[in-house]
């Protein structure tokens, strides 16, 4: 539940307007992406990509601007594990 409602929190911080570009966003990307793939043609879907790359970033930043991007990013799938962390279990699983 304390998940939740931590993104519950963080879905609040993005304003309405950028939350509207960004899934227009998405959705454009996606549509172009199966045409690239389709047609074996990347060039087609590349500034679609830098653009997702973008808007993601950004929407990163609205959640949570004084850490490392990285890590709010990745506390979104792996709550509470941050960059060294990970790094330090990963190092320790190899052996």
């Amino acid at each position: 539940i304390n998940n939740l409602y931590t993104k519950y929190n963080n879905f609040k911080k993005i304003p309405s307007d950028f939350y509207k570009e960004y899934v227009k966003v998405i959705q454009v990307s996606n549509k172009v992406w199966e045409e690239a793939k389709k047609n074996n043609n990347y060039e087609l879907f590349k500034p679609h990509l830098k653009k997702v790359i973008e808007v993601t970033k950004q929407y990163y930043r609205y959640i949570n601007n004084k850490n490392n991007l990285y890590d709010v990013m990745l506390n979104e799938y792996e709550y509470n594990i941050f960059r060294q962390e990970r790094i330090y279990v990963q190092k320790h699983r190899l052996h």
